[in-house]
């Protein structure tokens, strides 16, 4: 049980390594929320939550943490971190090893703690996408540690603003229970759990405005008869760049692995973030960002950037890892060369150390954690 932990926390701190220089975030959510979770009388409740968000070529980090504190004096805390390290990009398939650490607690009551590790093969295209993955990993309940096994088969389609994934997913375990025995005191024994997820999700993202909604079923194999479902959605509007109001509601499943007991809830949230968000209110964008590639005669590429005013340029792009990357003025032209893979890209600007913009004379869309970005085709 201890190696599982072991290789989660080296994953962990190598996808923290591989991910610098990339996209990141920061946020912090307080809100107010209905809520109805199985040991707790149905109530009101006060929630306070944040995330950590970190993104690039080569990994990917994902942590999160949210607390409810309901009108009968109960509280309930959850906190998630995940961390996935991605192999080289090649035509046919790249390896991914991804890691879960997660833990459940309520008044009153010993935590729950889990671990996973799984391996998985992806299938990544431009727009859309697959991968499948075999896990392992270790609960921490009641003083007790039990093993389960985990397989999930994903597919994505990926659209300007919209992305839907459909996910099958499959879980064994040992339960412990105490059943009564005429003649004995009470004995523990073991007993296996297994269960089939398949669930649909939908993002719609643009500008200011987010969109989310997710449903699923699940079906018994073996410890569970009959199938349930869940289902939610959620809302987000961001009114300056750095704040929003979040809104979701939906009800929960029993997640036997990580410890979360079956919940419903209604909530709304103000949420402030570190790093800026496309906004409502849109201020207006500096005069004379136009970007243009071209591919030279050395059979690199070439981007040029036209601006007015600007002492110092910077560019992120999916081809630079998400990494700044000053230009060179050249001309009267800032410019970039480099090999860069023919197609669709995505990109952004920061003139003289501001935010990060999409040029004016580009399609915009909304990158993986909200900005906006400029959709660039290289020739």
């Amino acid at each position: 049980m201890r190696r599982t932990w072991l290789v989660l926390q080296l994953l962990i701190v190598i996808a923290a390594r591989s991910s610098l220089q990339a996209q990141w975030q920061v946020a912090a959510d307080a809100g107010v929320s209905h809520l109805q979770q199985t040991g707790i009388p149905e109530s009101n409740a006060l929630t306070l939550g944040t995330s950590f968000d970190v993104l690039s070529e080569r990994g990917w980090l994902r942590a999160g943490a949210l607390a409810a504190h309901s009108g009968t004096d109960r509280w309930t805390a959850q906190g998630l971190l995940l961390a996935s390290l991605l192999g080289p990009r090649s035509r046919a398939a790249r390896w991914e090893l991804a890691g879960t650490a997660s833990s459940f607690g309520e008044s009153r009551a010993l935590p729950t703690l889990s671990g996973e590790l799984m391996p998985r093969l992806r299938f990544d295209g431009e727009t859309r996408g697959a991968a499948l993955g075999l896990g392992a990993g270790t609960i921490a309940r009641d003083h007790s540690w039990n093993a389960f096994y985990h397989g999930q088969a994903d597919a994505w389609l990926s659209g300007m603003n919209d992305q839907v994934v459909a996910s099958l997913s499959g879980v064994r375990r040992t339960v412990a229970i105490n059943p009564v025995i005429a003649s004995l005191a009470a004995a523990t024994v073991s007993r296996p759990l297994s269960y089939t997820d398949a669930a649909a999700t939908w993002r719609h993202e643009q500008g200011a405005f987010s969109f989310g909604a997710t449903t699923g079923v699940r079906l018994g194999i073996q410890g569970i008869d009959g199938a349930d479902g869940w289902a939610s959605a959620d809302a987000t509007a961001w009114f300056t760049s750095r704040s929003a109001i979040v809104m979701s509601v939906g009800r929960t499943l029993d997640d036997i692995v990580r410890g979360v007991p079956r919940t419903k809830y209604a909530s709304v949230a103000l949420r402030i973030a570190a790093r800026p968000h496309a906004e409502i209110a849109k201020r207006v964008e500096r005069v004379g960002a136009h970007v243009i590639a071209e591919r030279t005669e050395s059979g690199q590429q070439r981007v040029n950037v036209r601006v007015t005013g600007a002492t110092r340029v910077e560019l992120i792009a999916d081809f630079t890892d998400w990494s700044p990357v000053a230009l060179e003025l050249v001309g009267g032209v800032w410019r970039l060369e480099r090999s860069i893979t023919p197609g669709l890209h995505r990109i952004a600007l920061r003139l003289d150390g501001g935010d990060w913009i999409a040029p004016v004379n580009l399609p915009h869309a909304t990158d993986d954690l909200g900005g906006v970005v400029g959709l660039i085709t290289i020739p």
